[in-house]
């Protein structure tokens, strides 16, 4: 890869594959040389797109999740349906305070995203970009190594049901920073040697 310093998209993850009860799309991030008992900051952007139906029965629920070595971060569902064709139209889940609840209580769609775009002639360029531990209010999600200082961060989509292929959800500017936050390490790019850094830098000072 480019520069440590580069932005590396992950997406449009989904885009054109049948949905159904069965066919979770899952990326996973394996990280190592991590400090034991240290806390990390896990940050990133993911852009929800096309006709994600929130909670709605039959088409829904449209569920997304992250976990850090099995330990859940955020369990949501989010919505695209605006009310301008005639989809099913389900609730939202997320918001800034509700993201590890798919329970209820229900958001509008969009709700607590930092852009949208609503395409008024159909599902296809319907979008919502949500910030996860950076900007004002957005959820901060953290993780601690257990001894063998390995994480494994999986990113996913699980769907209910049989639902449309145009769904689909990608990943932007991840980054993962220690508390204190010891360098910047940049995002995907980077973090994909993150392992070999921290490792390097550990026997550096042994």
């Amino acid at each position: 890869m480019a520069s440590a310093n580069q932005s590396n998209w992950l997406g449009r993850v989904g885009f054109n594959v049948a949905k159904t009860s069965a066919s979770d799309e899952i990326a996973t991030l394996n990280l190592t040389g991590l400090n034991p008992g240290t806390t990390y900051v896990v940050s990133f952007d993911l852009l929800i797109g096309a006709s994600w139906d929130g909670a709605a029965g039959g088409y829904g629920p449209d569920s997304w999740r992250l976990t850090a070595n099995g330990t859940t971060l955020v369990d949501t569902i989010f919505s695209d349906y605006n009310g301008h064709n005639l989809g099913a139209g389900g609730a939202q889940r997320y918001s800034d305070t509700t993201y590890t609840n798919p329970n209820g209580p229900d958001q509008a769609y969009f709700a607590g995203a930092e852009f949208n775009v609503s395409d008024t002639s159909g599902y296809a360029g319907d979008y919502a970009i949500y910030y996860f531990s950076h900007g004002s209010g957005n959820p901060v999600l953290t993780f601690t190594p257990d001894g063998s200082g390995n994480v494994s961060l999986v990113f996913a989509r699980y769907s209910g049901s049989t639902d449309s292929a145009d769904e689909y959800w990608a990943l932007d500017n991840v980054v993962v920073s220690a508390i204190p936050e010891p360098a910047a390490f940049g995002s995907l790019a980077g973090l994909l040697a993150l392992g070999v850094v921290l490792q390097r830098r550990r026997r550096a000072r042994t």
